[in-house]
């Protein structure tokens, strides 16, 4: 299954996503900020034989879910305004719990509140999974917190690690307390070895400066590890020809760049 998710930034896109479909061969794409034409998109992609859907809002209106599976196809579970989970079908390994996530900004919310979020976020998550029985379980979207964050990383909240040796314990004990954990590869994609060195750039005027940041992130449970690697994984920055970063390697297009995945079954 190949999956893109992609804060677009409250603009025209449609021709970019029109070509992110085509070029990865997507079954599912999410969007955060989208506020283009989604008819005109469908009818585009219907025209060159690729069968879209758009899944019908309800009460998380941040994010857009577009999908080769019709919306009756989709199951609807937990939802705030700030993500929405669903259950969608992988064709080789059944059903997945989704969770798209667009947290507010880094401006609106302080260390505290992304924290206190998270947690909620996680009962939200956890729910779902216990009432599907099921803990294949997939987080994608726009988090507003880097993978070293308390709200990603803490017990109580995401509780997301870098390592599959230390992801697969599939739980931890903290205090009398066990908690589920998750696979985070986002740290992987930190730094020189990789271009770009992150989803989003900015150059903070305090003493503190990260400049590249992982904002946008796709986690999952011990339970899929092996079903995706880092090599499943894609920054993107150019579209069949179509330049999403500046000179200097900054995102242009939209202040994010989109992150590919793709989720496969073990060989």
């Amino acid at each position: 299954m190949n999956c893109l998710f992609w804060n677009v930034g409250k603009q025209k896109i449609n021709e970019f996503l029109f070509n992110a479909v085509i070029e990865n061969d997507l079954h599912l794409l999410s969007l955060a900020e989208y506020t283009d034409d989604s008819k005109e998109l469908l009818s585009n992609l219907s025209k060159e034989g690729y069968d879209f859907y758009h899944v019908p809002k309800i009460g998380c209106q941040r994010i857009d879910l577009f999908s080769i599976y019709k919306p009756g196809k989709i199951e609807h579970l937990n939802e705030t305004s700030y993500y929405t989970i669903k259950r969608i079908p992988h064709p080789k390994l059944g059903l997945i719990t989704f969770a798209f996530v667009h947290f507010p900004s880094k401006l609106h919310m302080n260390e505290f509140d992304f924290l206190e979020e998270s947690k909620e976020f996680r009962k939200d998550v956890e729910e779902a999974e216990k009432n599907t029985g099921s803990d294949l379980t997939v987080l994608t979207g726009d988090f507003n917190m880097n993978p070293f964050e308390e709200g990603m990383m803490a017990a109580a909240a995401i509780h997301s690690y870098p390592t599959k040796y230390e992801a697969s314990k599939k739980k931890r004990t903290v205090k009398g307390r066990t908690y589920n954990m998750f696979y985070n590869p986002m740290w992987s994609f930190f730094g020189d070895s990789n271009v770009p060195m992150g989803t989003y750039h900015y150059s903070a005027k305090g003493h503190l400066n990260l400049y590249w940041n992982m904002f946008d992130q796709i986690l999952v449970r011990p339970s899929l590890i092996d079903n995706i690697s880092t090599e499943d994984i894609k920054i993107i920055t150019n579209i069949r020809g179509m330049d999403l970063v500046n000179k200097t390697g900054k995102p242009e297009v939209s202040d994010h760049l989109p992150l590919f995945f793709r989720l496969h079954k073990e060989d």
